[in-house]
């Protein structure tokens, strides 16, 4: 603990280790409705980079990782009982060490995924 002159306390924030961390993430929704339909379609992106200080066998290294995700979402509601939701995703992650003897990584994903809702509500039993 450092005090100063007139006896407060004083805390400093420090990074002791040297990792750094930048995130940035978006979204973006659009709804449509059509007599008694509704159409929602949205897109969702993030990107995420980081360095972070490591020993990996006795050795100092910095790996610096890069991820980016997006996906394009949509929402199909018929009527009041019945819900549709399809969403399609890219995801890369990458890599990298200060070492010449480590190896990069790189990887992507894609996904898709489909649902289908049933709505329960006070004028429609289930």
């Amino acid at each position: 603990m450092v005090f100063d002159d007139q006896g407060r306390r004083k805390r400093f924030i420090v990074n002791l280790d040297g990792s750094q961390f930048l995130a940035i993430s978006g979204s973006l929704d659009k709804a449509l409705k059509i007599k008694q339909k509704l159409i929602t379609i949205g897109v969702d992106s993030r990107f995420d980079m980081e360095k972070v200080p490591n020993y990996i066998d006795s050795k100092f290294l910095i790996s610096r990782v890069t991820r980016n995700s997006n996906s394009l979402k949509l929402d199909f509601t018929a009527n009041d009982l019945l819900s549709f939701n399809a969403v399609q995703g890219i995801n890369f992650y990458q890599s990298k060490f200060t070492s010449g003897d480590m190896s990069d990584f790189k990887s992507s994903l894609y996904n898709t995924a489909f649902s289908l809702s049933v709505n329960c509500t006070k004028k429609i039993k289930c």
